[in-house]
């Protein structure tokens, strides 16, 4: 049997349990602090909160679910020098940038290391937004920011303090 590989699943910054592959199978269970957490809720209805782990099916739905489709999944596993089948593997390349509320990280990292932003200038906004073509997720010399929860032709910009941001981490080299 393989050595298991593991990544953190958190909701907003509070752990809510562990993705977890062996050799070819994923199964996601849910920590027990969230189980038991007055606030705690399923990630889904098809993941309702229990103390076992869910099938390899099940996990490979809802998380594979979370990465992009179609031509954006396949260029983004193709430069990563991953399968599009690789659901733990492109999650734990991708998985702790994303602009929606889930976010998957190694055990050794810290939810902290995460949301890191560059200040854009308003020229600098301007020009991302009206490039002609289009940069998909940013693609470029800079590398590429991918949101997960987000449609393949956008990308995450925050508004921190009257500002817009752009997330300073370059998770992969594209072109």
């Amino acid at each position: 049997m393989a050595n298991p590989e593991y990544l953190q699943v958190y909701l907003n910054d509070r752990l809510v349990g562990t993705l977890r592959r062996v050799s070819a199978e994923l199964s996601f269970a849910y920590d027990r602090k969230w189980l038991g957490h007055p606030q705690g809720h399923p990630l889904s209805l098809s993941l309702p909160l229990r103390e076992s782990s869910f099938s390899d099916q099940q996990t490979r739905i809802w998380f594979g679910n979370l990465l992009p489709e179609g031509d954006v999944l396949s260029a983004v596993a193709r430069r990563l020098g991953r399968s599009t089948g690789d659901v733990f593997g492109l999650l734990a390349d991708l998985g702790g940038e994303c602009a929606g509320a889930v976010r998957l990280l190694p055990p050794d990292r810290e939810t902290s290391d995460s949301g890191h932003y560059q200040q854009l200038s308003e020229k600098e906004l301007y020009q991302i937004v009206t490039a002609d073509p289009p940069q998909p997720l940013l693609a470029g010399e800079s590398g590429v920011r991918l949101s997960l929860a987000g449609a393949p032709m956008s990308i995450f910009l925050p508004k921190v303090s009257s500002r817009w941001r752009l997330s300073a981490r370059k998770l992969c080299k594209f072109f």
